[in-house]
């Protein structure tokens, strides 16, 4: 099973013909699902939706919802940390039950999202998306082997390499003390680029510190990018 979701604005969607080239990969997901993807993304006009897409062999559905206005660009982690108990975590659907429990409880404690940690306890991602930890002049990405692959991750990674800065693979994932020194952007699919603003420690929200300098643009600034060169559908 596959499920991915992501966000419809004005007829058009961020990273679009990577998710189809990824979609395309799976069982079952053929021409004729595609069509049916992009007529049911045409149907729901212009107004901004999140789409959840299931696809198996056997089924296939496209749930579109109202995307609410007021999605926050900002947001708290759980500096405690979720220990990941994925049983598929390479594959976007299959875990998507206990991601939302994991979520529900988080937010419930008062963060918006986790740092997802491996056995170890090293940082793989948040528990529903990418992170990327920004330096002056270099972008940071997990290339754990439980991160979840993103098509939102590359287009953003390529489009940061693009204007100059450094890519660093973490192949271990991420060690926490770096991400609480440095900026740290959630890469949600649906509410888009979010920059962490705090972290919540033992009952208490423990503030962020801003890059002094930086080569890398703000991530409103890439979010920006994001929709002005994403697919008309």
């Amino acid at each position: 099973m596959v499920t991915v979701e992501f966000a419809l604005r004005g007829q058009r969607v961020a990273h679009l013909s990577a998710l189809l080239d990824t979609l395309r990969t799976n069982e079952g997901f053929g021409p004729e699902r595609e069509a049916a993807l992009l007529a049911r993304l045409r149907a729901a006009g212009p107004a901004a939706h999140r789409v959840i897409l299931r696809s198996t062999p056997g089924t296939f559905t496209v749930e579109t919802r109202p995307l609410p206005p007021a999605a926050t660009d900002q947001v708290i982690l759980d500096a405690a940390g979720t220990v990941d108990q994925r049983t598929h975590p390479t594959r976007p659907g299959p875990d998507r039950g206990w991601q939302s429990r994991q979520l529900a409880w988080v937010r419930g404690e008062g963060a918006g999202e986790s740092v997802l940690l491996d056995k170890e306890g090293a940082v793989i991602s948040a528990i529903a998306a990418p992170l990327l930890l920004l330096t002056e002049a270099s972008v940071h990405v997990s290339t754990h082997p439980r991160a979840t692959p993103s098509v939102m991750l590359d287009g953003v990674v390529a489009h940061l390499a693009e204007l100059g800065l450094e890519v660093v693979a973490e192949p271990g994932g991420f060690p926490m003390s770096p991400l609480r020194r440095c900026e740290v952007w959630v890469l949600d699919p649906v509410a888009g680029i979010q920059l962490v603003t705090g972290w919540l420690e033992y009952g208490s929200i423990m503030g962020t510190r801003p890059l002094s300098h930086r080569a890398a643009p703000d991530h409103r600034t890439v979010e920006t990018w994001r929709w002005e060169t994403a697919d008309a559908v």
